[in-house]
C-alpha cells in the first residue's frame, strides 16, 4: 500500500487516525481515506483492533468497523477557509519508511483556529535514543518529555549559542547535498561560506519525513532547516506533513517562513494543500535571516524560465461541456491542440500552473476524488506535457456568507496569486505572466491579479471570437481601449492593435478592467502569441528575484 506522496502505507498510519478522530469532537483533517480497507476486510479487522487497543490506553471505548472506515473517510475531505473554523490535523506517521527501518519518524498533531496554527505536538519514538513528546502552543512556549519518563523533561527553547563554537548546523534530508547549499562556485560576498566570509554549515542527516527536521531545530539540535527547496520547488505541500512541525517550532521560538519571510502557518491551516514561496525555512531567530538568503538561492528544478502561463481548465484545456461541469474522468475531453500548446510552452521555459473553478464540489454533485480524477485523466491525455500544479476553487459563492470575506473563486485573485507564489514568480517574470481562460469571469480575476489577460475563443469564448470575426478585427491581436494603442510597448506591437469602441465593448462583453486583453483562437495559438512576446523581449528570468508583484 502507497501514501499520497508514494511512501508506505501501514496499519499503524490507519488505525493512528482512527483513535484519534475517535477521541475528540473537533474535526480531523488527516492523510488517509477508507480507500485501502473498504475491500479488504481482513485489514479493516487488524486497524479497528489496533485503533481499540490505543483508546484503550486512554480508558475511550473502542470504535466499530462501519465507524473506523467513516472516521477514516471524514478525514480525508477537503477542509479550511472559513475563518472561524477549528480542526485538528494530523499525521498518523510521517516517515514511515524510518519506522519500518528503525529510523527516525514521528507522529504529529496540530489545532488550527481562526485561520491559523495555535497548538501542536509531536511523538518522536526514534530521537534522542528512547524517544520524546515535543508539544506547545502559540504565544505560550513548548515542552518536551521523555516518551517513557513524563517525570524527564523541561522547557523547550530553538536557540543557536551552544552551537556557535562549532558552527551553523543545518538538519537536512537522508540524501544528496541540497541544492541552497553553498559551493565554492558561489561568487559572492554574502557569508553563506561560497565566496568568503562565515563558513558553511555543518549538515546533519535527518530521515524520514519533514516534522523530524522541525523537531530538531526546536529542540536545538540544529540551527535551521529548509524543507523542499532542494526537491521541485514549485510544487504544493501536503499539510499534514507541515502543521504540527510548525505548530512546534514556533512556540519553541523558531522563525518558520517561506523564501520571502512570509509566515507559512496560515497557509498550513487550510485546506490539505499550501503552496509557500519557494520552500519552507524553519531556522532559529540568530539563523533565520541567513537560512532565507541561502534558500532563496537554489534553483528551479528545471533552470531558469521566461515567462509564466496560468491556465484555466474547462473550454481553455479540456473541452466545456456545459453546466455543471465536466463531473466523472470519462466525460474529459481534451481540446484538440492543447497537449501541444503545453509542449510549446514548456520548450519557450514558460512555467504553467492550472487554476479553475469547480463548485460542482460545493454544490454536492461530485466529490473532490471525482475532480480529482478528472484532472488526472487530463494530465493522461496531455502527457507527456504537464500543466504544472493544480490550484481549484470549490466554493459556490464569491463571498463568505458567514465571515463577509472573498472566498477562493473566480473572479477573486486569489487563487491566480497562489499559483504566482507556487511557481515563485519574481518582479521580472511578472512582465510575461498570463492567465489565458475562456470567460469574462477569467479576464477580471486577472486584471485584479496583475496578469496579463488572454482570451480564448473554445467554451464560453467562442462567441466573442466569433463577433470579432464578424468585424473583421484580426486574430490573435491585442483588443485595446482609449490611448492604449497610441503608448503600445514592445509587447503590444508584436500583435495588431485593434481599438475597442463603445458599442464594440457592450456587444463583447469585456470587462473594462481586462483591457489591453489578447484575443486568440485557441489555447494552441495562445501559447504561439505568448512564445513570440517572450522572443520579443529576449528575457531569461532568474531565481534569484522571487518578489511576487500583484496589482493594487
Amino acid at each position: 500500500m502507497e501514501k499520497l506522496d508514494k511512501t508506505p502505507l501501514t496499519v499503524f498510519d490507519l488505525a493512528i487516525q482512527v483513535a484519534v478522530a475517535a477521541a475528540t469532537d473537533i474535526p480531523v483533517l488527516a492523510e488517509e481515506s477508507a480507500d485501502a480497507v473498504r475491500d479488504n476486510a481482513n485489514l479493516l479487522r487488524e486497524v479497528t483492533a489496533l485503533a481499540a487497543q490505543i483508546l484503550s490506553d486512554v480508558n475511550l471505548p473502542p470504535v466499530s468497523e462501519e465507524d473506523a472506515v467513516r472516521l477514516l473517510d471524514d478525514g480525508a475531505r477537503e477542509t479550511g477557509g472559513v475563518e472561524n473554523e477549528e480542526h485538528f490535523i494530523l499525521d498518523p506517521i510521517d516517515g514511515t519508511a524510518g519506522l519500518l527501518g528503525g529510523r527516525e519518524c514521528a507522529v504529529g498533531l496540530a489545532l488550527a483556529r481562526n485561520g491559523d496554527l495555535v497548538w501542536g505536538a509531536m511523538g518522536l519514538p526514534m530521537t534522542r535514543e528512547d524517544g520524546v513528546l515535543v508539544y506547545g502552543a502559540r504565544g505560550e512556549g513548548a515542552r518536551y518529555e521523555h516518551l517513557h519518563d513524563e517525570n524527564v523533561g523541561g522547557e523547550l527553547r530553538a536557540r543557536s549559542d551552544e552551537h556557535t563554537a562549532g558552527g551553523t548546523v543545518a538538519a537536512a534530508s537522508d540524501a544528496e547535498a541540497p541544492l541552497w547549499y553553498p559551493t565554492n562556485d558561489d561568487d559572492d560576498d554574502d557569508d553563506d561560506g561560497g565566496g568568503g566570509g562565515e563558513a558553511p554549515p555543518r549538515i546533519r542527516r535527518i530521515c524520514c519525513g519533514s516534522l523530524v527536521r522541525y523537531a530538531a531545530v526546536a529542540l536545538g539540535d540544529a540551527d535551521f532547516t529548509v524543507l523542499h527547496g532542494e526537491k521541485d520547488p514549485r510544487r504544493e505541500l501536503l499539510t499534514w506533513d507541515h502543521a504540527a512541525g510548525i505548530a512546534v517550532a514556533e512556540a519553541a521560538g523558531a522563525i518558520v517562513t517561506d523564501y520571502r519571510g512570509t509566515r507559512v502557518a496560515p497557509m498550513a491551516a487550510r485546506g490539505r494543500r499550501f503552496a509557500p514561496h519557494g520552500g519552507i525555512v524553519v531556522a532559529t531567530p540568530e539563523t533565520h535571516e541567513r537560512a532565507v538568503r541561502m534558500a532563496s538561492r537554489a534553483p528551479l528544478a528545471d533552470g531558469d524560465v521566461r515567462g509564466i502561463a496560468l491556465l484555466d481548465r474547462d473550454g481553455t484545456l479540456n473541452v466545456d461541456v456545459g453546466s455543471p461541469g465536466v463531473l466523472t474522468a470519462d466525460r474529459l475531453v481534451a481540446i484538440p491542440g492543447a497537449r501541444s500548446a503545453l509542449v510549446m510552452l514548456e520548450q519557450a521555459q514558460f512555467s504553467t500552473a492550472l487554476v479553475t473553478n469547480q463548485s460542482c464540489v460545493g454544490k454536492g454533485l461530485a466529490s473532490l476524488s471525482d475532480i480529482r480524477a478528472v484532472n488526472d485523466e487530463l494530465a493522461r491525455q496531455l502527457a507527456p506535457a504537464s500543466f504544472g500544479p493544480v490550484l481549484m476553487a470549490t466554493e459556490t459563492e464569491t463571498v463568505d456568507t458567514r465571515t463577509g470575506l472573498p472566498t477562493r473563486r473566480k473572479p477573486s485573485p486569489r487563487m491566480l496569486h497562489e499559483a504566482l507564489v507556487a511557481l515563485r514568480a519574481g518582479r521580472r517574470a511578472m512582465h510575461l505572466a498570463f492567465y489565458v481562460g475562456d470567460t469574462m469571469t477569467d479576464m477580471s480575476a486577472a486584471a485584479q491579479a496583475g496578469v496579463m489577460c488572454v482570451l480564448v475563443g473554445t467554451g464560453y469564448g467562442k462567441d466573442v471570437v466569433a463577433i470579432a470575426r464578424s468585424s473583421s478585427i484580426p486574430i490573435p491581436c491585442w483588443l485595446v481601449r482609449g490611448d492604449m494603442a497610441t503608448n503600445a510597448n514592445r509587447l503590444m506591437s508584436t500583435l495588431p492593435n485593434h481599438e475597442v469602441s463603445d458599442d464594440e465593448l457592450t456587444l463583447l462583453g469585456i470587462p473594462e478592467e481586462a483591457f489591453p486583453l489578447v484575443l486568440a483562437t485557441d489555447i494552441g495559438q495562445a501559447s504561439d502569441t505568448m512564445r513570440l512576446f517572450a522572443d520579443a523581449l529576449d528575457v531569461r528570468l532568474s531565481t534569484a528575484d522571487v518578489v511576487v508583484v500583484t496589482k493594487v
